[in-house]
């Protein structure tokens, strides 16, 4: 994301959109009562385009809407903002759509915008800046590609073992499968683009060393992290074990989220140093026992997560918005989609 021109003040932004993640941010920023302005094609009415409304043409303008509704579903590229129209050509009629994508750009009026909101631009544009990162799952029986966005894990491929036994058990059969797993990843890697490898025995430093031999990938962009599983857990356990003390996993959004959501079901599984739903969570928040509150971007979204997050400013905790996107967020939001892990104990 590019801000092109800021007034937080005020709530005025020009904002670009430079990558999918962008699209995200945008949908836990943008509601209802915002005007937003874009650029878009829309049919001109008249009188006689009614009774042959094929012939109405298409024309490019400049409209603004005061937004209804926010549309966002992850990893499909389009942020859909619909809503009455304020500002545009006569004839334009009474509601439009914007369908944002990278390469959009729009002009965002949000009076009121509260500080957590203005820090999820920034931070946006900030990660825009560096490269998202690739991850390879692999173990004897299939090799998973992933995009590590923000919000989570988005699924890119599967490369499988071939039927009547386990991966690369002949030499022309590993050809086979390296090929086939080369060919997928170089769809989406660049020079400068890391790519984390993991997965249980020895396969992971098979398939890095291939790949660093064969030139598919430089070798200082492969990063090989341990994990006693495959799929999605084995890459998570890897996120959160194996990769803290790494810079480029510390600044993965949802590798944090992952670890605190992680954190908070041991301190509820102990009975000790953690709480959750609204009702308690409010509680520990106005006693000033919050460390630090977890809450669900669905329930940030809402006036009573604004509210959470007031007190939780005033008492002098830390919070975090948790995607929906990736387990740990779907794992808290079972709870109400509202935690909190204490600073001491509330009984």
């Amino acid at each position: 994301m590019r801000l092109l021109s800021s007034d937080p003040d005020k709530g005025e932004f020009k904002i670009r959109i430079t990558d999918e993640d962008d699209l995200w941010y945008l949908y836990q920023v943008i509601g209802r009562g915002c005007v937003v302005g874009a650029q878009t094609f829309r049919k001109l009415e008249s009188r006689e385009d009614h009774v042959r409304p094929d012939n109405q043409p298409r024309v490019r303008v400049f409209l603004r809407i005061e937004v209804e509704t926010v549309e966002f579903h992850p990893f499909t590229q389009a942020l859909r903002i619909s809503g009455r129209i304020v500002e545009g050509p006569p004839d334009m009629g009474g509601h439009h759509t914007f369908n944002i994508e990278p390469g959009s750009t729009l002009e965002l009026n949000h009076p009121g915008m509260s500080t957590e909101e203005f820090a999820l631009l920034e931070e946006a544009v900030s990660s825009s800046r560096v490269p998202k990162s690739l991850a390879l799952v692999v173990d004897d029986e299939s090799a998973q590609l992933f995009k590590l966005r923000e919000y989570g894990l988005e699924p890119l491929g599967t490369i499988r073992a071939e039927p009547g036994g386990k991966m690369y058990p002949s030499a022309e059969k590993w050809e086979h499968f390296m090929k086939e797993l080369s060919e997928t990843l170089l769809h989406f890697y660049k020079k400068g683009i890391p790519v984390i490898i993991t997965g249980p025995g020895f396969f992971k430093e098979k398939v890095g060393r291939a790949l660093r031999e064969e030139g598919h990938v430089q070798s200082d962009d492969i990063l090989i992290l341990s994990s006693s599983s495959g799929g999605i857990s084995g890459l998570k356990e890897a996120l959160i074990s194996g990769g803290g003390s790494n810079d480029l996993i510390s600044r993965m959004r949802f590798a944090r989220e992952s670890s605190m959501v992680d954190k908070l079901m041991m301190c509820i599984g102990k009975g000790k140093g953690g709480t959750y739903g609204l009702k308690e969570v409010r509680r520990a928040l106005e006693m000033g026992a919050v460390d630090t509150l977890l809450i669900t971007e669905s329930v940030f979204r809402k006036d009573v997560g604004k509210e959470l997050l007031r007190i939780s400013e005033r008492m002098g905790s830390t919070h975090h918005i948790i995607s929906l996107s990736h387990e740990g967020g779907k794992m808290l939001d079972k709870l109400g989609g509202v935690g909190a892990l204490l600073r001491y104990d509330l009984h």
